[in-house]
Formats: structure tokens, C-alpha cells, sequence
């Protein structure tokens, strides 16, 4: 966690996790931010609005607790490493931010993506970082561009693919289920019948009395 002085941290953490805190004397933790290649604590500010998790980090807290008091140097480079973490977070941040909305070209990439893998799990958070911009900033992008949050529109995406695997194939539900990234049978069938009002084997019995129907025989 991180405390500036003379302001408030902004977030809460709501569900259980450890919280370290690194109380610095204002004129020394500026003095060793630039020492990090940073300008003043302001440039911080951005970590006292918005939660970070740094993998990094935690280890050079854990490892920095367990020091020594009566080593103050090594103790101080280890703080300086945390702060030129923070502001490496800070400016990936900051520039994410600048960069803002993304194309809608870009949209069309991550849903072909997401197509061509519907077997497997999808991460707004694996696409956020492969366009070099925050996961807040991803998802109002997504929904602005489908007008759908991510979640809800690979979901449609794996339904629509199921449907149309029940009308054009003879696979059990149970592959279907498997090949359209469904956790088993009953989850596609919900999620069938939620989205198209009808169960899997409904849609299938309707495809083999349509005419213009491909099941194979």
C-alpha cells in the first residue's frame, strides 16, 4: 500500500490479503525516489488512487523484513528498488491512460482471437497487456465498441458456436460442450437455453427436420 504525505490513499482493499506498509520520512523518500530515476513524490500519486499487485514487489517487501536493522545500506537500496518499481508501474500506467481507447481495428483482432480459441479460457487481462494498455481501459473500449462487456460478449460467441455445431454436426453435447470452452454439458445447456430460449436438444430435433439443415447422416 501506498501513503503520500499529506493526502489520502483513495482505495480499499475489500477481500483478504496481506498489507504491507512502508512508512519513509517525506525529505528521504524523495530524496531516494531520485535516486530510483524519479522527478518528486508527486509522480507517485497515481499508487495512492489505483491498487497495483507487483509480484516484484511483495518479494522485496518479504525480503527487506527481514533484514537486519543494523544494515541500513543494504536496506536502503532494497527501498530504492521498491521505488523504481513504483514508478516503472506509475509510467506503464500514465502512458495506457494516454494512449486511451484503442481501434476498432484492434476490437476486431481480439474477437478473431477469441474465435479461434473458444476452447480454451480468454483473459481480458491477457488481451489488456498485449495492447500495452490498462484492464479498466480494455474493457470500456470493448464494451463501447460490441455493446457488451468482454465476459458477456466471448459467452454469446461460444453459445452461437455451440448452436452451430447442434445444427451442423452429429457430436454429443458433451464435445460440444467441450469444444466451445464450456466448463461441462449442463453449463452449455444453460446457457443455450438462457441465450436461445431453447435446450441444445430442442435446437438439434428443429435442425434435422430443416431441409437446409447439414447434419451429417
Amino acid at each position: 500500500m501506498l501513503s503520500l504525505p499529506d493526502r489520502a490513499t483513495r482505495f480499499s482493499i475489500v477481500d483478504n490479503r496481506e498489507v504491507s506498509i512502508l512508512a519513509i520520512d517525506p525529505l528521504v523518500a524523495a530524496g531516494w525516489l531520485r535516486e530510483a530515476g524519479g522527478g518528486n513524490l508527486d509522480e507517485l500519486a497515481l499508487l495512492s488512487r489505483r491498487p497495483v499487485r507487483s509480484p516484484l514487489i511483495a518479494i522485496l517487501f518479504d525480503r527487506l523484513e527481514s533484514l537486519s536493522a543494523g544494515l541500513p545500506s543494504l536496506r536502503q537500496s532494497f527501498v530504492v528498488i521498491i521505488l523504481a518499481e513504483c514508478l516503472r508501474l506509475v509510467r506503464t500506467a500514465s502512458a495506457a491512460d494516454q494512449r486511451g481507447v484503442v481501434s476498432r481495428g484492434a476490437i476486431d483482432r481480439v474477437i478473431k482471437s477469441v474465435a479461434q480459441q473458444l476452447e480454451h479460457p480468454v483473459s481480458a487481462d491477457a488481451f489488456a497487456d498485449n495492447l500495452g494498455i490498462s484492464r479498466r481501459t480494455f474493457s470500456a473500449t470493448f464494451k463501447e465498441a460490441t455493446g457488451l462487456p468482454f465476459h458477456q460478449y466471448v459467452l454469446r460467441m461460444r453459445v452461437d458456436r455451440a448452436v452451430e455445431l447442434l445444427c451442423t454436426t452429429d457430436l454429443s453435447l458433451s464435445d460440444i460442450a467441450m469444444r466451445c470452452g464450456f466448463a461441462h454439458q449442463a453449463h452449455m445447456s444453460r446457457m443455450v437455453s438462457r441465450l436461445k430460449g431453447e435446450a441444445p436438444g430442442t435446437i438439434r430435433l428443429k435442425s434435422i427436420g430443416n431441409p437446409s439443415s447439414s447434419v451429417p447422416e
